[in-house]
């Protein structure tokens, strides 16, 4: 399978065009001033917490960064997740530390205007399964209230993925 070092960026475009297109007008959501905004530190933040969380086994901590109501969806395998407890148990849950998972961010982008992230990633399970793929985020009062992944599944490291084809 060809990998092409676009996919990442293309995606990320498609999702923040696609979004009006799909009904969401994330103006109307941060139009009262009882919503908790953050900045792009903050962003960095929460996304490390989820990934610091994966990464040790600690789905209770990953599961934190999200909303009470998150919608959760994985495009690729077309699962959809909602409420932060659902969050834990796709994390691992109770068993989580005995989860082999690693996550690193790659680059994370934020609009604090609209409060929506945008971060690349690596995903690693059980040393035997590896994706890269793009997380598209909002934050809704200091939380992930909305998680779109799409991914594609590689062996390669992140630089050799995004190096293919230049």
């Amino acid at each position: 399978m060809k990998y092409n070092c676009f996919f990442p960026l293309i995606l990320s475009v498609i999702v923040l065009f696609s979004t009006p297109l799909l009904g969401y007008d994330l103006g109307d959501m941060y139009a009262s001033s009882s919503v908790q905004k953050i900045s792009t530190v903050e962003f960095r933040q929460l996304a490390d917490k989820i990934s610091a969380g994966w990464s040790e086994g600690n789905a209770k901590k990953a599961a934190s960064a999200f909303s009470e109501d998150v919608v959760f969806f994985e495009t690729v395998d077309n699962l959809k997740f909602s409420g932060r407890e659902a969050i834990y148990q796709y994390s691992g849950g109770d068993d989580s530390s005995s989860v082999d998972m690693n996550m690193s961010w790659h680059n994370l982008v934020f609009d604090e205007e609209k409060q929506l992230g945008f971060g690349e990633f690596t995903f690693q399970l059980n040393s035997s399964y590896q994706i890269h793929g793009v997380a598209s985020m909002t934050v809704l009062n200091g939380l992930i209230s909305s998680w779109r992944q799409y991914y594609v599944e590689s062996p390669l490291p992140w630089n050799g993925f995004v190096d293919m084809g230049v």
